[in-house]
């Protein structure tokens, strides 16, 4: 079967370990591969500090096996990771690994790793260290790298390994892949001497590598004249900075030979349904594996025929049921009854807890709202009844339960409040009509010149992708549908997110008050924070 084995290795290996922090799992197989080129770590750095990361190997093995060895060593021997400077030590360590390669101690190091794991597969090179020197040049991996201190989680990433947070049970992107396809890595490819082709149906780099970031791949890193980040391949990583919050679960690392097979949203939930199950995370790890191996690679072409590694970490203190972000003091203060919701902030927090105190018919007195610098937001209200008494005892936790559930977003498949807020008045959003993407209904009983311009406009400034659009109505009341008036138009809206997955809870909230603010319109019953206030007469300072 050329490149593939006559039956996919599915002998996991394992590694997993626990804290009073977290909880970790990590599996990894060879599938269909004649060769395992991936790599993965996990250590315990400190009491409060963790360090996991997956590296994906091409063009041999080597270059992801001495990332797994040295990593750590070279990442708290950086100075700035003693300054406790943990961005900058990640971009530091993803170039170190380049440098210490390009060393004569590296390169023998390198020579020894491939000599080894050539040996125990069987297949050693005759030719000699000539052979080794050209291949130490021709090596890569890709690598995605999480450092957890405390509850601030620090990831670093090159090429298309990914790392995702299950928040609420929504998949949180880490990462962002680097595909030559992109305009900002082609235009750094092309400015550095190289060029993209598509070859066989994938775009690559000088008709080779189809990702644009890795750490290795030295002939493409030989240019004198350019820093190490406007290489054609570069080992610069992007990186992102998440403070883990309440409701969040777990985090999901993984090479691409998983999410070639699965959304980022897939396997949130896959996970997420394994460990409601009681499985443990190497247990969650390995079972998503088996679920994305193919049975045979020829009916797949390929897909769920590389090899495969996932790490799952969860998170203790953080799950939902044991996440106090919401609470309700009826003690504190002797006239009104305080509400304190501190949470990871977002577009449309506020109108949702808003929404959730004028369906109650409460008055807020006074608030107070604020995020900091790791965007959480704090948020505090005085409130009373409309008689201006405190809140009764069942009110009161009828508050906290309301504030907590339209907060926790489940997923778009239970997620009965979203089906029935977005689901009715001139503007909705259906989850449930097509099974690709998210449906957005705009009616408009007599439309202007540049309507449409600015639905696409609110649509595109919150990163929503229209994958296709159409116009129902015609103005002629004998040729048009009979539940649209005769001037009116049913714009209608197939759309994803910026990750190429439905909208979920946030997403749509956030979108449905743009549109209604944009177009004028605030007949749909989710109403917008300013006029919620109003309508109880409550009093806001910031």
């Amino acid at each position: 079967m050329g490149q593939y084995l006559s039956s996919p290795v599915t002998e996991k290996d394992t590694l997993e370990g626990s804290t009073d922090d977290l909880s970790y799992g990590i599996s990894a197989h060879q599938g269909w591969r004649k060769n395992m080129e991936d790599a993965h770590i996990a250590h315990h750095i400190s009491k409060d500090t963790y360090l996991f990361g997956i590296f994906d190997g091409h063009g041999g093995p080597e270059v992801a096996k001495f990332c797994s060895m040295y990593i750590r060593e070279e990442l708290e021997r950086s100075g700035e990771f003693k300054a406790g400077e943990y961005e900058g030590s990640l971009v530091h360590v993803f170039h170190r690994m380049d440098d210490l390669m390009r060393s004569a101690e590296g390169f023998s190091q390198l020579e020894s790793i491939r000599k080894s794991l050539d040996k125990a597969s069987a297949t050693e090179d005759e030719e000699g260290d000539d052979t080794y020197s050209m291949l130490r040049k021709l090596a890569g991996c890709t690598a995605v790298v999480a450092l957890l201190k405390g509850r601030r989680l620090f990831v670093a990433n090159a090429g298309d390994s990914r790392a995702v947070l299950a928040r609420r049970g929504v998949a949180v992107p880490l990462s962002h892949d680097h595909k030559p396809s992109a305009a900002g890595e082609r235009a750094r490819i092309m400015a550095a001497g190289g060029f993209v082709s598509e070859v066989g149906g994938i775009t690559r780099v000088n008709g080779n590598l189809n990702l644009s970031r890795a750490i290795g791949d030295l002939r493409y890193k030989a240019n004198p004249a350019l820093e190490a980040k406007d290489q054609i391949i570069t080992a610069q990583p992007d990186l992102c900075v998440e403070a883990l919050v309440p409701g969040d679960r777990f985090m999901v690392l993984a090479c691409d030979g998983i999410w070639d097979v699965m959304s980022n949203q897939q396997v949130v939930d896959f996970v997420g349904a394994r460990l409601d199950e009681g499985l443990t995370p190497t247990q969650a790890a390995s079972e998503l594996l088996n679920a994305c191996v193919a049975s045979d690679p020829r009916e797949t072409r390929g897909i769920g025929c590389d090899n495969m590694t996932a790490s799952v970490v969860v998170f203790k203190g953080l799950d939902e049921e044991g996440a106090d972000f919401v609470t309700v003091d009826n003690e504190r203060e002797e006239s009104s009854t305080v509400l304190e919701v501190e949470i990871k902030d977002y577009p449309g927090l506020l109108r949702i807890i808003a929404w959730v105190l004028n369906g109650l018919d409460l008055v807020a007195e006074n608030a107070v709202v604020s995020t900091d610098a790791e965007g959480i937001a704090h948020n505090t209200f005085w409130l009373t009844s409309l008689s201006g008494n405190k809140l009764k005892d069942k009110t009161a936790e009828m508050l906290a339960d309301q504030v907590r559930d339209y907060l926790m977003y489940c997923t778009h498949q239970s997620d009965v409040k979203a089906a029935t807020e977005f689901t009715s008045g001139p503007i909705t959003i259906s989850n449930s009509e097509d099974k690709e993407h998210s449906v957005i209904h705009v009616r408009e009983d007599n439309p202007s010149p540049g309507f449409l311009l600015e639905v696409a406009s609110a649509l595109t400034g919150l990163n929503t992708q229209i994958q296709q659009g159409v116009i129902q109505g015609t103005g002629n009341c004998e040729n048009k549908d009979t539940s649209l008036g005769c001037d009116a138009r049913l714009f209608k809206f197939w759309v994803k997110s910026s990750t190429g997955e439905k909208l979920n809870y946030e997403q749509a909230s956030a979108l449905l008050f743009t549109l209604n603010v944009v177009l004028g319109n605030y007949l749909n019953p989710l109403t917008p924070p300013d006029a919620a206030l109003e309508a109880t007469n409550n009093t806001s300072t910031a």
